[in-house]
C-alpha cells in the first residue's frame, strides 16, 4: 500500500519501532544465510569450515593487477602526457583502489560516479576531460576494457579508442569498435610509440 506522497505504508519499515525493524531485518538475513548455506552445501557436498574456505579453488584472495602499473604511468608521465580517470563506479571505492595500487597520484583529473552527468558511450565525459585540459578531441585517446569505453571515444571523435582485452566476453564487440587492441594496459606506451601519436 502507498500513501498520497508515494511512501510504502504496508511494511514494518514504515510503521515499526527500531526494535521491530531490526528484528525484521535480522529474520530476513537469517533466511538469506540459510538459503546461501543450502546452495553451497549442494554445490560442494558439504559446508566448508574455518581454513577450508581459503582452500576452495578459483577464489582469489586478491586481484593483482595484470602488469606493473607504476613503471607504465612513469613512462606516460615522462612523455608529458596528462592522464584522466573516467569511471561510473563509486568515487570513494575507486579512489581507494587507485591509492591501494599506488597509482592515484598519476591522475591529473578524474570524473567518477555521480560527477558523470551522462554515462559512456555518451561523449560527455571525454568532452569534459578535453575542456579541463584545453585539448581537442583529436589530441586525446581513451583506454578501456568495455565497448562503452571505446564507444565514448568514437562518439567524441577522439584520436583513438584503445581496447584492453581483459575479458573475452567483449572481444567481438570491441573488434567492431576499434582497430587498437592491447592484451595488457602496460602495452600502452609501446602502442603510442608505434602509432606515432605524439609526433
Amino acid at each position: 500500500m502507498v500513501d498520497n506522497i508515494g511512501t510504502l505504508t504496508g511494511g514494518v519499515l514504515s510503521w515499526g519501532s527500531y526494535q521491530q525493524i531490526i528484528g525484521s531485518l535480522y529474520k530476513a538475513l537469517e533466511k538469506a544465510t540459510h538459503w546461501i548455506k543450502e546452495k553451497i552445501q549442494k554445490m560442494l557436498g558439504q559446508l566448508p569450515t574455518g581454513s577450508e574456505v581459503n582452500d576452495i579453488p578459483n577464489i582469489p584472495k586478491e586481484f593483482p593487477p595484470l602488469c606493473d602499473l607504476i613503471p607504465m604511468f612513469e613512462k606516460l608521465r615522462s612523455k608529458g602526457l596528462k592522464i584522466a580517470l573516467v569511471s561510473a563506479n563509486n568515487k570513494n571505492s575507486s579512489i581507494k583502489a587507485m591509492e591501494d595500487a599506488g597509482i592515484w597520484k598519476y591522475f591529473d583529473y578524474s570524473l567518477i560516479g555521480d560527477e558523470i552527468v551522462r554515462m559512456k558511450p555518451d561523449p560527455y565525459a571525454a568532452e569534459e576531460v578535453g575542456k579541463h585540459f584545453g585539448v581537442k578531441p583529436a589530441e586525446m585517446i581513451m583506454v578501456g576494457d568495455a565497448p562503452s569505453d571505446v564507444g565514448m571515444a568514437n562518439n567524441a571523435k577522439l584520436l583513438a579508442g584503445v581496447a584492453v582485452l581483459t575479458n573475452d566476453i567483449y572481444l567481438e564487440k570491441l573488434r567492431k569498435e576499434t582497430k587498437y587492441m592491447i592484451k595488457d594496459v602496460c602495452e600502452l606506451p609501446e602502442l603510442i610509440e608505434k602509432e606515432k601519436w605524439l609526433d
